[in-house]
């Protein structure tokens, strides 16, 4: 029996070295590079960092960029995940929206594989209040248990808009869609993914904002999920419209 339990210590110690032995730490095999460039335009910010896989192992990142004033945080705003193959290179475009004039510090993150690092930190200066000459209408929003339905529309059209939250509780991550034109007159259902950590129905702002600055819409509403029947009804809905 002394012999038995021998062999079974063995064993047990032979796997907890073996366990060890692969713990390798993924920072050893993951570099990352940055390339970024950025533009203001009509109080919209917008940065283009760019990932660099230099490593072995593939991963899927998204950016964060923060705004401050005065070292206070005033906007956050999430790219969507997107993997980096070993070898490639990959652009997050992110942009955030300015209200007001004045100096402030960008900065940007690199987030994978449950860690956070620093890209990139700059100034920048808003020199004019903005003032949108052209509106964009958002509406009928729908809250689902990882993502937020809404309807977009432009009365002119425009070439580029993208539809970002600008308040929302800071623990949770809010992606931001970019859509490459909006029809005049048009109505687009646009999905946009959240994660929340502990949900609660909180008031949140979307906003929506043309790549030139010059077109602005904004709604407020209260994160009520979708419930029972009618949160099928709203999902065949969505899938009528069409969801981008």
């Amino acid at each position: 029996m002394r012999l038995v339990y021998f062999f079974l210590f063995m064993a047990l110690a032979s796997q907890v070295v073996f366990a060890a032995s692969v713990n390798v730490n993924i920072e050893d095999l993951i570099l990352s590079e940055m390339k970024e460039v950025h533009t203001i335009s009509g109080g919209l910010l917008s940065s283009s960092p760019e990932l660099y896989n230099a490593g072995s192992v593939s991963y899927a990142a998204r950016v964060r960029l923060s705004v401050a004033d005065n070292g206070n945080e005033i906007f956050s705003a999430w790219s969507a995940k997107d993997a980096v193959m070993p070898g490639e290179r990959n652009d997050f475009n992110i942009f955030a929206y300015i209200s007001s004039p004045g100096n402030y510090t960008a900065r940007l993150f690199g987030h994978y594989a449950n860690d956070a690092f620093k890209l990139a930190e700059y100034n920048f200066s808003v020199n004019e209040h903005p003032s949108a000459s052209r509106s964009i209408i958002l509406s009928k929003p729908r809250i689902y248990d990882n993502k937020i339905t809404i309807s977009a529309t432009s009365e002119t059209g425009e070439t580029g808009v993208v539809i970002m939250p600008a308040g929302y509780p800071k623990t949770w991550i809010f992606e931001q869609k970019t859509l490459s034109a909006l029809s005049g007159k048009k109505t687009v259902r646009i999905s946009i993914p959240y994660e929340a950590d502990i949900f609660s129905e909180k008031e949140i702002t979307l906003i929506a904002v043309s790549l030139d600055g010059e077109a602005f819409g904004q709604i407020e509403f209260p994160m009520k999920r979708e419930h029972g029947f009618y949160k099928y009804i709203s999902l065949i809905n969505d899938w009528i419209w069409g969801t981008r």
